[in-house]
Formats: structure tokens, sequence, C-alpha cells
């Protein structure tokens, strides 16, 4: 039997290890950092994958070709932020990424609790029909673990040239939240962004699509896409008539 002393000292470090802090990337860090203001990390992936629920992480400027993928949620109490540094513009590249299917530079599936501040978001580009490229995706899917998200937003990032080029059977998105689930997406704030030089097809700038339930689109600048700017809308998914279109939102203050 271990002793009182030997537990207390592993639920201390466990709690250390795990306790939320200020992290900070940059294009001229190292992953084997500490992830400090003086010793920054050096990539999107290692930020997504050890930031913790009350984590901010904050991005220096300069250019990362990677998606941010969100692995995990915050908790409504310490969301997990990813920022860019106060000034400071730091841009995800999707330059020569390839992908499958719908895929956002920021993308956000059944995640909750996360902010998005102050990015660039730009250039991911495809020919491929059958692909949808996105500049941020927050989606309720039906098939990945977990539950939709909640309490989502994305603020101050500017969105442009993504681009589905096969021709106007070709689709892409600036920012979209789309509830496929029978679970409703909620409290999602898109915000203060500007979205913008995008090859859209039949799709849509900012859309909110089917089981969302409660959200708001304000303060945005939606401007030189090839077509629609802001559609809220529904009965596109799977789920049940009842439950697929977007309610109890607002939008206002959007040029």
């Amino acid at each position: 039997m271990r002793s009182p002393l030997f537990i207390l000292a592993v639920s201390f470090l466990s709690g250390a290890s795990l306790s939320a802090a200020d992290r900070y990337v940059s294009p001229t860090g190292n992953d084997g950092n500490a992830g400090t203001l003086a010793n920054p990390w050096r990539t999107v992936a290692k930020a997504t994958a050890t930031a913790v629920a009350g984590d901010t992480v904050f991005f220096r400027a300069g250019t990362y070709n990677e998606r941010l993928i969100a692995p995990r949620s915050g908790t409504a109490a310490s969301p997990i932020a990813f920022r860019a540094y106060a000034g400071e513009n730091p841009i995800l590249d999707g330059t020569g990424l390839s992908f499958s299917f719908d895929a956002g530079m920021v993308d956000i599936r059944n995640k909750s609790h996360l902010v998005i501040d102050g990015f660039e978001i730009r250039n991911l580009v495809t020919s491929n029909t059958n692909n949808v490229p996105i500049g941020v995706l927050i989606l309720g899917d039906p098939f990945t673990a977990g539950t939709a998200p909640t309490n989502i937003t994305i603020e101050n990032c500017r969105v442009h040239t993504i681009r589905n080029t096969h021709g106007s059977n070709g689709n892409a998105h600036g920012i979209i939240a789309r509830g496929e689930t029978t679970s409703a997406l909620s409290n999602i704030v898109i915000r203060n962004n500007e979205v913008f030089n995008l090859k859209l097809g039949y799709s849509e700038a900012v859309v909110i699509n089917g089981n969302v339930d409660g959200w708001e689109v304000s303060g945005n600048s939606v401007h030189d896409n090839d077509n629609i700017g802001i559609d809220i809308i529904g009965f596109e998914t799977d789920v049940d008539d009842s439950l697929d279109y977007a309610r109890n939102g607002i939008v206002r203050d959007n040029l």
C-alpha cells in the first residue's frame, strides 16, 4: 500500500503539469522549448497538442504553413484561446497543403469552449470538386467522437483567398458553423472578422447552417467574394427536419 505522502506528491505533480498558463509560438521558436515568451514553441501542431483548459496560446508574427486542428475542448470556466500576440500578425497559410473533403485552416469538430482571435487565414485552394476548402470550420460531426461544439468564438480574423477553382461546381467557405448532429451547436460567435477574395462556387462566405441553436454574426466585413456573403440556412443535412435549421441567432452591424 502506498503511503499518503506518496499519493499527495503524485496529485501535486499531476496538477502542476496541467495548470493553465500563457503559452507562446513563434516561427523562430523550437518545439523542444518550454513554450514561454522567451523560449517559444515553433509549430501550430505543438500548440494544439499541448494546450489544455485555461491556456491562452499567443502566436507571434510570421507565417505558419499548417492547419490549426482543435484536438480537445476547454471548459465553460476555462476555455482554450489561440490568439495573435498584441500588435502582431500571425498567418495560417494553406499554400501547398493537401486535404480531402471538407477541411478548415482552422478546423473545430465536436470540440467546445474555444477562442480563435486575430489570425490572418489564407491560401487554402483546390481544383477538386469533391473537396471543400474552408477558412474556419465549426462542425457538429456525426462521424467524430464527442458532442456538438458550444461556446466557440471566432473574432478579429482576416480570412481570404480560400478557393475552389474547379468552376461553379467547386465549393468553398470563408467561415462556416454547421450542425449535422442531433445535439445542436450553441453559443457560436463570429464577430469583427474580414472575409474576402473567396472563390465559393455555389457556397457562402459566412454561413450558419443546420442544427445551430444560439449564435451571433456581428461586426464583420464581407466583400469581394463571388457568391453569397452571409447566409443563415437549414435543411441541407441528414438531421431530422425538426432540428435542421439555424435559429435563435443575431445578425447585426455587418458590412
